[in-house]
């Protein structure tokens, strides 16, 4: 139970995190007055007045989860390898041999392939 509990937790944590939220906060004359996650605050000195003041502010993660990524450039490598290295220094020497004729199997006829299916009893 603990386990789901913390992977749920872990879960939503993650999501929070990338997703972002934004802290919107409320000055009246300097001062904080309301702070608020979702929701933009309502001004309490009305539309037009100087004294009031709205903030706000983005909290992310900026960062990519490939840090294990590595990228290489293939274009410069070389691979030796001494097999090849064999084939273009030494002579090559084919043997051939004689084809000899093929037996030419075919399949049992049906009353054998049956006497071996059934199961005699003594």
């Amino acid at each position: 139970m603990i386990r789901r509990i913390s992977h749920i937790a872990i879960a939503v944590l993650l999501l929070v995190s990338t997703t972002g939220f934004t802290v919107h906060q409320h000055y009246c004359m300097g001062s904080l007055v309301e702070t608020s996650v979702f929701t933009v605050p309502e001004f309490c000195c009305g539309e037009g007045a100087d004294c009031c003041n709205n903030e706000s502010e983005t909290y992310q993660i900026d960062e990519d989860f490939l840090d294990f990524v590595q990228i290489m450039d293939f274009s410069e490598l070389v691979i030796e390898l001494p097999v090849l290295d064999l084939l273009y220094t030494s002579n090559i020497t084919v043997q051939t041999k004689p084809l000899q004729p093929f037996k030419i199997l075919r399949p049992p006829d049906k009353g054998t392939v049956l006497a071996r299916l059934q199961v005699f009893c003594l």
